[in-house]
């Protein structure tokens, strides 16, 4: 079969032929692949373009027709240009899926599935401190669908939600890196009205919940979620995994809250007790929020938690933490009123950043915001107020698309309202707006090589052309409809193709933008025009 990439439809050749012309010195392949059969019932033929791989699957498929009742099906790839569509074709996973469920074996499969997710997390959440974290990076990306086949198991099939519980907290540093904190939060809130009970598993989700309410600012969640923490510690027996983050979340709540005087002994004790359980990760990340904390009491004591923390992520070579460890000292240069560190700091966590995404969009780590902030604050200490203004314009622009807010910090809210209004009092509010626009007209690549000071070009003028986007030309016209509010039926009447097309149209657009909701992509769209 063939895709047809205008409408996404999956069209059937005519049957393989009873025998093809002889293979001269191909009987081995044909032997090797068939024995490949045997063993799977789906087989790729990869290699260069010219070797014969077509005529090589239609050779076999002709041979082995006979031994299959359902038939033999040849998807051909050579066509497809985009390699997400390649790993697997809707129509042969859902044929798959059907098949599965005709044999009977599918609940089985699915229990062993979902097992299997749970020991990649357990080994995750052993191994996320340290140098592989960058393969984990790349390992979670390739394993998102795998991921998310397992919790909606957990959470459709009865009796299994309290293994999703389990799953979808050890998988924090894939919500915080290459997955998606909200898509995370979502999936916990789910699974948490799904199994109400205290246990040890809600109290983890909880945590995992909290945090992640954290990442994206929302305070009155974050504080929900504690106060319920808590009340399912105190119900389970004494574990002083669950007690000494129970302390974290108790910090982490007043910070939020602007209650830095209660926040700073909470994580000083979480800090002490996460040090001598070992758990060095841990204690990274309370040494940054506890450096946050000190810095907004004017306290010098966080310039050395600051420190601590990007020593914690130098020394075990794990280079995401190191981003978050080069951010806050950046942050604690730029308070010291020493902008050249402070500036080579946050352009190189922003270059860590973007190292570790590689080819995910970079909006979904809200850090990425973080550092687009500080380096506006420095330019415009430094008097380049244009670039600073552009710099806060692009990080308003990623705020948004990673549907995160800086107000969950009072600090850092403070300090970019100082900022905006230093830059307006500079500029003049014509010029500021013309800057800050431009900023936020940026992508988000575009904004990080502009902080990078990546060549000599200019912003995007104002009636610049977008710039060429991932999306084929039919999925750019579907995430057009989307943002004008069109339902998947609605879009499929528009361009006249089929409602499931238009579905598949966009997930695929999801995928490859790496968002989660229909509303992402419509700001998407509106800002690329």
């Amino acid at each position: 079969m063939t895709l047809d990439h205008e409408d996404g439809a999956v069209r059937a050749p005519a049957p393989p032929p009873d025998e093809m012309t002889s293979f001269v010195g191909r009987r081995r392949e044909v032997g090797q692949v068939r024995q490949a059969l045997a063993d799977s019932r789906l087989v790729t033929l990869a290699g260069p373009g010219g070797i014969g791989k077509t005529w090589l699957a239609l050779q076999v498929a002709g041979k082995v027709r006979r031994s299959f009742p359902d038939g033999v099906l040849v998807a051909e790839l050579a066509s497809l240009s985009d390699p997400d569509e390649i790993v697997l074709l809707q129509t042969l996973r859902e044929y798959g899926r059907q098949r599965l469920a005709a044999s009977g074996e599918e609940a089985a499969l699915r229990e062993r599935h979902r097992d299997w997710c749970q020991q990649l997390a357990r080994r995750l959440a052993a191994e996320w401190f340290g140098p592989d974290q960058m393969r984990w990076f790349a390992r979670l990306r390739r394993e998102q669908s795998n991921l998310r086949a397992a919790l909606e198991y957990c959470a459709t099939e009865p009796g299994q939600a309290r293994a999703g519980l389990r799953l979808a907290a050890a998988l924090w540093f894939n919500w915080s890196g290459p997955g998606s904190v909200a898509e995370g939060r979502r999936w916990l809130d789910r699974l948490l009205a799904l199994d109400s009970g205290p246990s040890p598993e809600r109290a983890h989700a909880l945590f995992t919940h909290a945090w992640l309410a954290v990442v994206q600012g929302r305070s009155r969640a974050a504080a929900r979620c504690w106060e319920e923490y808590r009340t399912v510690v105190a119900d389970l027996e004494s574990d002083s995994h669950l007690e000494r983050r129970s302390e974290t979340l108790a910090g982490l709540v007043a910070l939020m809250a602007g209650d830095c005087s209660a926040a700073v002994p909470r994580l000083e004790t979480a800090l002490s007790r996460h040090e001598a359980a070992g758990d060095l990760g841990l204690a990274a990340v309370t040494s940054f929020m506890l450096a946050l904390a000190c810095f907004s009491l004017g306290d010098p004591a966080g310039h050395a938690h600051a420190e601590r923390c990007l020593d914690l992520g130098e020394s075990h070579q794990a280079p995401w933490s190191r981003s978050r460890g080069l951010w806050i000292t950046g942050l604690a240069h730029h308070l010291g009123n020493r902008p050249d560190r402070a500036r080579t700091r946050l352009r190189a966590s922003l270059a860590l950043i973007r190292s570790a995404l590689r080819d995910w969009p970079l909006f979904h780590d809200p850090w990425v915001s973080h550092c687009l902030e500080v380096l506006a604050w420095c330019a415009e200490r430094e008097g380049q107020a244009e670039r600073g203004a552009t710099l806060l314009g692009a990080a308003e622009a990623t705020w948004e698309l990673a549907g995160a807010t800086r107000s969950g910090f009072d600090f850092l809210q403070a300090g970019h309202e100082r900022c905006q209004v230093s830059l307006r009092e500079e500029l003049g509010e014509d010029r500021f707006l013309t800057a800050f626009r431009a900023g936020e007209r940026l992508t988000p690549d575009q904004a990080v090589a502009y902080a990078l000071e990546e060549g000599t070009s200019p912003p995007l003028p104002e009636r610049q052309v977008a710039p060429a986007t991932p999306l084929s030309r039919r999925e750019t016209q579907v995430a057009r409809l989307v943002a004008k509010g069109l339902t998947n039926r609605d879009i499929a009447a528009e361009l006249v193709i089929s409602a499931r097309t238009a579905e598949g149209h966009v997930e695929r657009i999801l995928s490859k933008l790496g968002f989660t909701s229909r509303s992402q992509i419509a700001a998407w769209s509106v800002r690329g025009e």
